[in-house]
């Protein structure tokens, strides 16, 4: 599957994008997946779907994405939001 190299704007907080520090971040882009969109941060892998009102990135090249890649990156995406509604009906329920 093709996918797309972009460096994106990234804040860590609010006081970054108040004051205009953000740093710059390689990211996977997969058009062909709804603008699935893979990185890492401190070695912890994120898959999100890129937003449409998103513009601020680059393109910075092309490469072909296995397609065993795409399938646990999806995967990723769903057992986090599970786990995020498991944790969060854990926790209302104290």
């Amino acid at each position: 599957m093709r996918g797309k190299i972009i460096r994106m704007k990234v804040y860590m907080g609010v006081m970054d994008f108040a004051h205009g520090h953000a740093f710059h971040q390689k990211r996977l882009l997969i058009p062909e997946e709804g603008n699935l969109m893979l990185w890492q941060h401190h070695g912890v892998p994120y898959v999100e779907h890129l937003t449409a009102d998103v513009k601020d990135y680059e393109v910075v090249g092309e490469i072909e994405i296995p397609s065993e890649v795409v399938e646990r990156a999806l995967q990723l995406k769903q057992l986090s939001a599970t786990l995020t509604s498991d944790i969060h009906a854990l926790l209302r329920e104290e």
